[in-house]
């Protein structure tokens, strides 16, 4: 009876990891050509590596499966993800951390994988190239520190012009009005950056409803676990509050409010009662009462009775 009851619990572990594995290859299908998505076993090695990730090593990816990652990387390199790698292992919490190599910057996310007994069995890892995000980086800082050079050197010149010649009214007023284009060119230079980061932040929103939103709509499609239905329920709640026009509203105006009571504020505005909140988010309905008093008492309508969706809804 010992045997089988064992047997049975291996089972439900080995159908845990198919499951997963079955997730793991149609989500690197769904990614794009610069993400990386790699899955090893404990021992760091290769059970899974989508085409992208293989070419990096200019290898096929059926040549690298059953090696040890430690393998295939520089030892530098190797060194750092060995030590993040072990640090998951040992605090089973995912990781997220930001490097370089060979000229190629990218943005990574370690995940602990569980089995039923919250074992971990596998560690995932999925990486975004931002390569050309840091050049843009770079190059915006690099324009930023040519402008202020040249404005301290005008600036430098000015001075010096208005303490030679600062007894000649006509020199004066050229040089008042040489201030006066310089601020102007200043004020429209600010106006022009402010422009671009509402473009970018736009762009960003845009990609978030157009390409991740749909994917992991799809991604809700295939047959899962509940633990992970759940689990892309609350990922797919969370995006969409992100890309909420009111969840911006609130980060704008109301500072104090928490990401998690801004979330909250939106599920409350869009209907959801206590409840189905409590639900949502695995939490009691006792917890999203507290959050919902902390929300009331940053609003300001603590002591006044005004319903809270109410007041929400008049929050433009």
């Amino acid at each position: 009876m010992r045997r089988q009851k064992i047997s049975n619990n291996h089972n439900q572990s080995d159908k845990l990891l198919f499951d997963y594995e079955g997730m793991v290859k149609v989500f690197a299908k769904l990614c794009g050509h610069n993400e990386v998505v790699v899955s090893l076993n404990r021992d760091a090695c290769i059970e899974f590596i989508n085409e992208h990730a293989a070419r990096r090593f200019q290898r096929k990816a059926s040549e690298l499966i059953g090696k040890s990652v430690w393998g295939i990387l520089e030892p530098e390199s190797a060194e750092r993800r060995k030590a993040i790698f072990h640090q998951v292992l040992q605090s089973k919490k995912p990781v997220r951390f930001v490097d370089e190599r060979k000229g190629l910057w990218l943005d990574s996310m370690v995940y602990p994988v569980f089995d039923k007994r919250r074992r971990i069995q596998k560690v995932l890892i999925m990486s975004r190239d931002i390569t050309l995000q840091k050049m843009k980086e770079k190059e915006i800082e690099r324009f930023n520190q040519e402008l202020e050079q040249r404005v301290r050197e005008r600036t430098a010149e000015l001075e010096k012009t208005v303490e030679e010649q600062a007894k000649t009214a006509n020199i004066l007023a050229v040089q008042k009005k040489e201030l006066e284009e310089l601020n102007a060119a200043l004020r429209i230079l600010l106006q022009k950056r402010e422009e671009d980061r509402k473009e970018l932040e736009e762009h960003v929103m845009t990609n978030l409803r157009l390409l991740i939103l749909p994917n992991l709509e799809r991604l809700m499609e295939i047959p899962l676990e509940h633990q992970h239905k759940e689990m892309l329920k609350t990922l797919n709640t969370s995006l969409n509050g992100i890309t909420s026009p009111f969840s911006r509203t609130l980060s704008s105006n109301y500072l104090q409010l928490t990401p998690k009571e801004i979330q909250l504020a939106d599920l409350i505005r869009d209907g959801k009662t206590t409840k189905e909140i409590a639900k949502l988010f695995n939490k009691s309905i006792r917890t999203i009462d507290v959050h919902r008093d902390h929300i009331r008492k940053k609003l300001g309508i603590k002591d006044r009775k005004t319903n809270l969706r109410t007041y929400l809804l008049t929050l433009k």
